[in-house]
């Protein structure tokens, strides 16, 4: 009995330390897409305080609200580009 309980805990322990692990290592990802985003909107003459959560939205993987942010500041073809960049997955 001790020694299943022991391998359950052994495994619990060791999924939640591989999960921790991955959001360690894709955190700085979504920050660089939302970065290139922000760039991209950028070059159309858009002040970053106005887009930048439109974009941290559109990297944390929410392409339609992405969109949504940008609907009536920029044209939909320069809406759906950074989302997309944002997203990078899109």
């Amino acid at each position: 009995m001790k020694s299943i309980l022991t391998h359950r805990l052994t495994a619990v322990l060791g999924g939640l330390a591989l999960a921790v692990g991955g959001l360690l290592v894709t955190a700085p990802a979504a920050h660089a897409d939302s970065d290139s985003c922000v760039s991209y909107l950028e070059r159309f003459g858009q002040a970053e305080e106005d887009i930048r959560p439109a974009c941290d939205t559109g990297a944390r993987g929410d392409y339609f609200e992405c969109l949504g942010f940008l609907e009536d500041i920029v044209e939909p073809r320069v809406a759906v580009q950074a989302c997309r960049l944002a997203g990078r997955s899109f």
